[in-house]
């Protein structure tokens, strides 16, 4: 599984290499559990789109065993790639994808 960050005005790409385990599981369920807690609310503050793109880089972060950091990944991910993401999720939560 790979993304690409920039960082410091270069392209980056992180590798994972690791087998997907219990742990990316849990921090993929987490990711879920926040998401849907926000999405209960009655409306959305601009602090709830800032926390919920906080807790995507959380994951993108942790899921790639921290190669990069929260900032680097919020400063450098492509809004295009946020569907990447959501299929590393959706990995991790045991689904299969045969574009990973």
């Amino acid at each position: 599984m790979e993304i690409e960050l920039n960082i410091n005005g270069e392209t980056k790409k992180f590798t994972r290499t690791k087998p997907l385990s219990l742990a990316d599981t849990l921090l993929a369920l987490e990711l879920q559990l926040k998401q849907q807690k926000r999405a209960e609310k009655d409306s959305e503050t601009a602090k709830d789109l800032k926390d919920n793109l906080s807790d995507i880089c959380e994951f993108l972060s942790k899921f790639f065993d921290n190669q990069f950091s929260l900032k680097e990944a919020y400063e450098g991910l492509d809004p295009k790639n946020i569907a990447t993401v959501n299929r590393f999720v959706e990995q991790a939560l045991g689904g299969e994808d045969e574009n990973l």
